[in-house]
């Protein structure tokens, strides 16, 4: 860590408490005693962006008890269990590994606790213990109840950081049905644990010290300090600028005055889980400190300020830790606001000619620019998102679905939002959207908590989003607001709903709302047949309803609707009926014992097309109120008169003019034309309306064109700011591709948009088709074999775009689905 020249580190620093000005180097980092920087402007304040930093607690020691945190263990355990006043966790495989973090790599013993399933008595549980690439030992786990171990840690083994245990087992078998075959028990099992540690004691079982691990994210802050709790740490991802320097006070707080608690601050190059420099750490009040971070100009680094020993009740204050340095022209001021409406068609716009009332967004048009020719470069929600993010095609970023997942391999939008040293947050109010799916990367703040459906309608996102805009901030932000209200079920929430009660065996268990939202019934359920019977409500409205994904909690009880129900045509693939009430839902219940569960579905109207076409238009004008409400906290947000809104969709929705409702299977322009509006008050013209043809991979080139960024990543768009400037022949108008992809869709399709044709190509069926747009923009007349030169030249400028992104391509992941996933899904109509 330190390199001092023959001098003691920590006799520096009381030196330099004592004095009023001095200096310090590790060889690379000067830190040295300042009188503050009042006179500069900071570009983070760490303080006050507290929620962009990685919080781990060290955890040298876990209970496998039911209050133990299950990311601890790394593979081979089972879920923590409870038997009477017995806690613990069952290895369940011939290797069982877990992860301790461990500040203090001094320590020099691995304790733990363990006894082992018996299988005979000729049969010894043996355990060989690792620790990273060492062997630790072995010990023989004797029968009967828990026994505590202790062995020596070689010298070496041990890392500062993660450390991984590893438990080989001689055997690991299954009760039932080798040994026992009355047994219910049916997991393979080698061992049960009830604690491991690792300490500098030799004494085994201090409980006193011992805690539960976990994910608490335990530091506290105000407008100007950061509190953490010993054996603690916070990790801030930055982008280094010219002449970088930190500054920070050390305060150390609580418990017992002799405790030898103390501050270090480490600057890391990548990642989380690797060797570090440790460039200042002291154990008593002193500062302001100022460090040089000069060396690393450019590079993205992780500063992680740690709390070290001390008792539980310490904790270290780091005071007014803020980043200084020099950006050049790139500008740090300006809030950035991306709303994407999901499903959102461009002509349903007042602003593009529509007949729905949208007063808010084409008020927001009127202040900025509108582009009236905007494409999707896919129908599916996760990878239209990724193209926005990433400026690349969907065969480049390499998310093809709704369960893909946007490789980390990226640096997104919201990653250059970051390393522009502005405060980053996303609201998304589709499941699609969790952050597991690689969307979120870049956020300080992701908002993706659902409940039993996977959406919000906009009056719950204006409830997160508002009091977010209302927060004190000293800092420049980049919001991400994602709307999807006319996204299906078209159920906008401002008008009534036909009601039905439910019964259970002849009692009554509550009425509800056909809303399209999931109706959930909690049911004592018996085994056996049982029905639950649906009858019309005080509000019934003379409708017919559709139940859609009809489901038990339970696996062992299985549901069906039967009587006054049929099934619905034509997608066989999701379960759905159609009732008019009353209908009897079948509940066959195999397992003898009876079972508290949940019977859920969607309980939704059904429409005709007219109607469908009616409530779309209904949720549009629901969500430009919110989109409104919204506009009103930016601006009240606004105390510096400087943010750029940007409002587009991910993509449209085909309302019945190709055949069926939906989106995700089709590129004809209601599903892939959407709008695109830039409002940025003082430095964009207001009114401008732009015809050129563009799309979203054009979009993170114009954000940091216009913000003057930096970006060394290689996209495929291109800026959209000689437009914007009024330079239009510096702007070079490209080919568009779309795609869409199975499963999800029926079929592969690509199309082209180009000299305002669109030729659209589905190989599984060697169909071509090609539309002269300026004189069919409803798609209805099919020319392709009226013009093969034509069908020549896009193919060509096709193939060539298709070619060059899947040389570009990243490889496609996609994420593991549960049924309930999948079922939730469904209910999007995005699985067939």
């Amino acid at each position: 860590m330190f390199r001092y020249e023959g001098h003691d580190p920590l006799g520096i620093l009381l030196i330099c408490a004592l004095a009023t000005a001095c200096s310090f180097s590790d060889g690379t980092v000067v830190v040295r005693r300042t009188q503050g920087s009042q006179a500069e402007s900071a570009l983070v304040d760490f303080s006050r962006r507290l929620e962009s930093g990685v919080f781990r607690r060290a955890n040298p020691q876990y209970d496998f008890g039911t209050t133990g945190a299950s990311e601890i263990l790394v593979e081979g355990f089972s879920a923590p269990e409870r038997h009477g006043s017995s806690e613990f966790t069952w290895a369940i495989s011939k290797q069982a590994q877990i992860r301790l973090h461990v500040f203090d790599d001094d320590s020099e013993w691995i304790h733990f606790a363990a006894r082992p399933f018996v299988i005979g008595q000729d049969h010894d549980q043996v355990v060989s213990v690792h620790l990273n690439e060492s062997t630790v030992g072995s010990v023989t786990l004797p029968r009967g109840d828990f026994t505590e171990y202790s062995l020596p840690i070689p010298r070496g083994a041990l890392t500062f950081g993660d450390n991984i245990i590893t438990f080989n087992f001689s055997y690991a078998e299954a009760p039932n049905p080798l040994f026992f075959p009355s047994a219910t028990e049916t997991r393979t099992l080698a061992a049960a644990f009830d604690y491991i540690e690792i300490t500098s004691d030799p004494q085994a079982g201090n409980e006193t010290t011992r805690r539960a691990a976990g994910p608490e994210r335990s530091w506290s802050g105000t407008t100007d300090k950061i509190s953490l709790p010993s054996n603690s740490e916070i990790i801030f991802p930055i982008r280094v600028p010219r002449a970088a320097a930190i500054e920070f006070g050390l305060e150390r707080r609580g418990g017992d005055p002799t405790n030898s608690v103390r501050g270090e601050i480490g600057l890391r190059t990548q990642g989380l889980d690797i060797d570090e420099e440790v460039f200042f750490e002291g154990d008593l009040d002193g500062g302001p400190w100022r460090a040089d971070l000069s060396a690393w100009e450019g590079e993205q680094i992780s500063l992680v300020f740690r709390a070290v020993g001390g008792g539980d009740t310490e904790e270290i204050a780091w005071v007014g830790p803020r980043l200084f340095g020099d950006v050049g022209i790139m500008n740090t001021t300006t809030n950035v606001v991306l709303i994407i409406l999901d499903t959102f068609r461009a002509d349903h716009l007042g602003s593009y000619g529509g007949a729905a009332k949208t007063v808010n967004i084409d008020r927001l048009a009127t202040s900025g620019v509108r582009f009236e020719q905007v494409y999707s470069h896919i129908p599916i929600t996760v990878p239209s998102h990724g193209s926005i993010f990433t400026s690349q095609l969907p065969t480049e970023h390499g998310a093809l679905n709704n369960n893909s997942i946007l490789s980390d391999a990226h640096t997104t939008l919201a990653e250059l939002m970051r390393d522009a040293y502005r405060t980053t947050a996303g609201f998304v109010s589709l499941g699609v959207l969790r952050r597991h799916v690689g969307v979120a990367q870049g956020f300080d703040q992701y908002h993706d908590g659902f409940q039993a459906d996977w959406w919000k309608n906009a009056q719950e996102m204006n409830e997160q989003l508002v009091p977010w805009l209302q927060e004190d901030r000293s800092e420049p932000f980049f919001l991400f607001a994602h709307y999807s209200d006319p996204h299906e079920p078209y159920a906008p929430p401002n008008r009534q709903y036909p009601t039905f009660v439910a019964s259970y065996e002849g009692q009554v268990v509550g009425e509800f709302v056909a809303d399209g939202t999931t109706t959930q019934i909690k049911l004592e359920i018996s085994s056996g047949i049982s029905e639950l019977t649906l009858t019309a409500g005080s509000h019934y409205l003379g409708k017919s309803v559709q139940l859609s994904n009809l489901r038990s909690q339970n696996p062992e009880s299985l549901v069906t609707c039967t009587k006054g129900c049929r099934e619905r045509a034509p997608r066989p693939s999701v379960t759905a009926f159609v009732t008019s009430f009353p209908a009897t839902i079948l509940i066959d219940r195999a397992d003898d014992a009876p079972v508290s569960s949940y019977v859920r579905f969607q309980a939704s109207e059904v429409l005709s097309n007219q109607q469908a076409r009616e409530r779309y238009r209904e949720e549009v004008e629901y969500l430009d109120t919110a989109v409104g409400q919204l506009l009103a906290a930016i601006e009240a947000a606004d105390t510096h008169n400087d943010t750029m809104v940007i409002l587009t969709a991910d993509h449209g929705e085909e309302l019945g003019e190709h055949g069926a409702f939906g989106h995700v299977t089709r590129l004809y322009e209601p599903a892939i034309r959407v709008p695109l509006l830039i409002s940025w008050p003082g430095r964009l013209p207001a009114g401008e309306v732009i015809s050129a043809p563009v799309s979203h991979i054009d979009l993170l080139p114009t954000i940091v064109d216009l913000l003057e960024l930096d970006d060394t990543e290689r996209r495929s768009g291109q800026s959209l700011r000689p437009l914007l400037d009024g330079v239009g022949e510096a702007f070079s108008a490209r080919a568009v591709v779309a795609e869409t992809f199975r499963p999800e869709s029926a079929r592969d399709r690509r199309a082209l948009i180009a000299d305002g044709f669109k030729l659209i190509l589905t190989p599984q069926d060697s169909r071509t088709e090609l539309y002269d747009l300026g004189h069919d923009p409803g798609e209805i007349k099919n020319i392709s074999t009226q013009d093969p030169q034509m069908i020549s030249s896009l193919s060509r400028i096709l193939r060539t775009q298709i070619t060059r992104a899947e040389a570009n391509a990243t490889k496609s992941e996609e994420q593991a689905l549960t049924d309930e996933q999948i079922q939730r899904l469904r209910s999007l109509g995005y699985v067939r």
